[in-house]
């Protein structure tokens, strides 16, 4: 049996997907010291919309951590999103996820909504992670996440 794993496809960014990566991992790096941690990689590739067993971002982390010290730089970053990145969805898809929970239809959800959302249906967050999302999704901390901005945000950092 062969131990050796086929290598995925590597994908191609333009320099404009490279900006707006960049400032996606910008965003996440809270202490802006140019490396990320795992917990804001991982949160990174959910608030993307990339769909991994979290074993699987633990292995794509710890390769591209040649220095094995816990943190990831930005070339470090698109060489995993070179590898792995996958766009399966759409702008309209994730509104209308959004919107599929927004009860009153008021272009918001509230904090504890999104939070039962996020942590039992689809690609589960834990508490962690979620906690580090809505440090970036509840933009002035008052609860209420304006679905539509950030649809627009997370994919102001994925198309062009």
């Amino acid at each position: 049996m062969d131990d050796e794993e086929e290598a995925p496809e590597r994908q191609e960014f333009t320099h404009v997907e490279i900006e707006e990566f960049n400032q996606a991992f910008n965003l996440f790096d809270r202490d802006d010291d140019g490396l990320i941690n795992y917990k804001e990689f991982s949160t990174i590739m959910r608030a993307f919309g990339q769909q991994y067993e979290d074993l699987d971002l633990s292995d794509m982390f710890t390769e591209a951590d040649e220095a094995d010290s816990g943190l990831i730089n930005f070339d470090q970053f698109v060489k995993i999103l070179e590898q792995y990145y996958k766009e399966d969805f759409s702008e309209e898809d994730l509104l209308k996820a959004f919107k599929a929970f927004d009860k009153e239809g008021a272009g918001f959800i509230e904090r504890m909504d999104l939070k039962d959302i996020m942590l039992h249906y689809g690609d589960k967050m834990n508490e962690d992670d979620f906690t580090d999302f809505m440090g970036t999704a509840d933009v002035n901390g008052d609860g209420i996440i304006k679905y539509e901005w950030l649809t627009n945000t997370i994919f102001t950092f994925l198309i062009e």
